[in-house]
């Protein structure tokens, strides 16, 4: 459990810019930096002032996008800058420069002068010719890879799939050293670039995205001792859902980076699951039709009013296991509990195979929960990632979960576009069905008196 809980970039705003107090949950208050100072810190995080109230902070996500986006969407894969194999020039003491060979490429990469045990020397080089067939080019890759760039390969395998200014937003430190971390990567061939259309407003019409790569998969399990529920594997990217899966995967990308600010946020888990299970439906079968066999028997039936009993069946039926991609981790440290958050990023509405008609496998899991705690005791909720309220609106239609889901309490909606206004007041839940206002009601969900 230990280990479930930590997290590298755990409070990494707090620590910069403050130590969390009541009502402060980014440490920006009561410190004696300027307050000029403590926005610019902020908007490396992506965490802009609200335009209407200076105590609201906002956190546009890029992953709120329209129904007509989704409808011209599409991803293409950017050419890796250099031929593949490639070679590696090191010392006998040290690891040098790359210098990539083959056609299409030709010249060195940079890597991060202040890291000393990069530095040239020119005596006795050698060179590596890497095509990961054996496991020396693993150990020499990740040699060469910096404490930077092993972060930014961790994140960007547990996130399936990363935009370049959500990467940005996570580390909150220079572009430059960013993207030279993500070349660095790229050329090394383990994280694949990919290219995608921005919405109309954008002011560029191009954006990137990154997802890990085969030997960059291998490279996290061998050398740095990431387990498999942690890592999301090369092989599991080719098998995409449907053409929305990156996106999804931003989705919950968002989720976290707001998630990351809680006083009481404890880690990410890559994916977890719903264990299958069975439950026995009672079915009324439809009335026996008895035919009287003389004209006594069918006046005494009519008089006496006779009901021939109806026959039930008993029908076991089986819920298959869910898995989530995304599950947010919050530790109350006076109770010791862990209360979890399922994301679920939420697209398509067609009837068969979408996002929408495999919400009924899911409420009946949660359906199963005792007072809101799973097996373990500890507090799980459904947090539906969606891009604006109609969405709400849109499963509320569909299942009626205030009038006929007893566990209404446990499904949280996030909505993106009110992210954009306050990120704090982004997740909602939908009211119990109330007679005398047949309206849609939702309030915010309260994460702290939920603990």
């Amino acid at each position: 459990m230990r280990k479930i809980l930590e997290n590298a970039f755990k409070g990494v705003v707090g620590e910069l810019i403050g130590t969390h107090v009541p009502r402060d949950p980014l440490g920006i208050y009561g410190h004696e930096q300027e307050q000029k100072k403590r926005y610019q810190v902020l908007k490396r995080f992506g965490i802009y002032k609200s335009d209407t109230n200076n105590d609201t902070f906002k956190s546009p996500a890029v992953s709120s996008l329209s129904e007509e986006y989704y409808r011209k969407f599409y991803m293409e894969v950017v050419k890796f800058p250099n031929s593949y194999p490639f070679a590696i020039v090191v010392s006998r003491d040290n690891i040098n420069i790359v210098s990539n060979t083959g056609a299409g490429f030709s010249g060195e990469m940079e890597v991060d002068a202040e890291d000393k045990s990069l530095a040239l020397n020119r005596s006795k080089n050698i060179t590596h010719i890497i095509d990961y067939e054996d496991e020396s080019a693993y150990d020499v890759v990740y040699n060469l890879l910096t404490d930077f760039d092993k972060k930014v390969l961790r994140t960007i395998s547990e996130f399936r799939n990363v935009q370049h200014l959500q990467i940005l937003r996570e580390f909150g430190d220079k572009t430059n050293k960013i993207e030279k971390s993500l070349e660095r990567l790229n050329r090394l061939y383990l994280i694949q670039k990919f290219r995608f259309k921005l919405p109309n407003e954008a002011e560029q019409e191009y954006g990137f995205c990154y997802a890990i790569y085969s030997h960059g998969s291998y490279l996290l399990m061998k050398h740095m001792d990431l387990s498999p529920q942690y890592a999301y594997k090369w092989k599991e990217q080719q098998r995409r859902e449907d053409d929305y899966s990156p996106i999804r995967h931003w989705k919950i990308m968002d989720a976290y980076l707001n998630f990351r600010f809680h006083k009481e946020f404890a880690g990410f888990v890559s994916y977890t699951y719903l264990n299958q299970f069975t439950y026995t439906e009672k079915i009324e079968l439809r009335k026996a039709k008895h035919q009287p066999s003389s004209k006594d028997e069918e006046q005494f039936m009519n008089s006496a009013n006779v009901r021939v009993p109806e026959k039930v069946k008993e029908i076991t039926r089986l819920v298959r296991r869910v898995r989530f991609n995304g599950q947010i981790l919050l530790y109350n440290q006076e109770t010791k509990k862990t209360t979890k958050f399922d994301l679920y990023p939420f697209i398509t509405t067609d009837k068969q195979d979408s996002d929408l008609s495999k919400l009924e496998t899911i409420f009946k899991h949660y359906g199963r929960f005792n007072n809101g705690l799973d097996a373990e005791g500890n507090k799980r909720f459904l947090l539906i990632i969606v891009d604006n309220p109609s969405v709400i609106a849109l499963i509320e239609e569909e299942y009626r979960l205030s009038d006929r889901y007893v566990s209404l309490e446990n499904i949280l909606f996030m909505d993106l576009s009110e992210s954009k206004k306050d990120f704090f007041s982004s997740i909602k839940r939908i009211k119990h069905f109330d007679d005398s206002n047949p309206e849609l009601r939702t309030v915010q969900f309260k994460i702290a008196e939920n603990m």
